[in-house]
């Protein structure tokens, strides 16, 4: 009994022509046409050497893969989305068990997917970076740099991306002379950076909605809803 034909599944490419995607999510390239076969090779043939190869024939205007030839050296579409799966689940359980020690982590992921059939160091792309992501977690420390993100910005404005060492502790002494005068002159009362009139309005603000809160009256909800806002009826 011949095995069912399994429908050729064509996608378009960000060029315009067509992508062959297989039943594993895998992608390939048209190469040649030859009477009612088509050659495709996989989208990865350059860029990870892949020998993986397809080929489609054409009957009664329907197209059908005839044959997949050689193993793909890359992880599928499927097999990405899974590991990706399997890497959130292990970030959120660094998350909620502190106590574990990164490299347990690590191993319950590799061993999580080896058993769905996928060789961990080749699926997981950023191993490095998920190691010191769950690493971050246990440790309690930030897992981005959105911290730093506002200095690093203004260093790049004001110091630039291509400087010398002479730039950059010229500029360290610049900075370090500002600080100190602010911190003379928050000391002594005269903060620069403090708007008096604004710091008067969030204290008058302040007051209002602590005499409102004091003043809540459930008959009177309109009001009170009125008065948080800072409107007068």
């Amino acid at each position: 009994m011949e095995a069912a034909l399994l429908q050729a599944v064509f996608i378009s490419s960000n060029k315009g022509g067509e992508i062959l995607v297989d039943n594993h999510q895998y992608h390939y390239l048209k190469q040649r046409e030859r009477a009612e076969f088509t050659y495709l090779t996989c989208r990865l043939r350059k860029s990870h050497k892949c020998p993986a190869r397809a080929v489609v024939f054409s009957n009664d205007g329907v197209q059908y893969i005839k044959a997949i030839h050689g193993e793909h050296v890359h992880s599928s579409n499927i097999v990405k989305s899974l590991v990706a799966q399997k890497e959130v689940e292990a970030v959120a359980n660094a998350a909620r068990n502190p106590t574990l020690s990164c490299r347990k982590v690590m191993a319950d992921l590799a061993n999580d997917l080896q058993t769905e059939g996928i060789a961990a160091v080749t699926a997981m792309s950023n191993l490095r970076n998920l190691e010191q992501k769950i690493y971050r977690i246990l440790n309690n420390e930030p897992t981005t740099n959105n911290a730093v993100e506002a200095w690093n910005s203004t260093w790049n404005k004001s110091v630039g991306t291509n400087h010398n060492v002479l730039r950059v502790i010229n500029h360290f002494k610049s900075e370090d002379s500002l600080a100190r005068t602010k911190f003379q002159q928050v000391i002594s009362g005269n903060n620069p950076d403090c708007n008096p009139g604004r710091t008067d309005r969030l204290s008058a603000r302040m007051a209002n909605l602590k005499i409102a809160a004091t003043n809540y009256n459930p008959a009177f909800i309109k009001e009170y809803l009125y008065s948080l806002c800072g409107f007068d009826i």
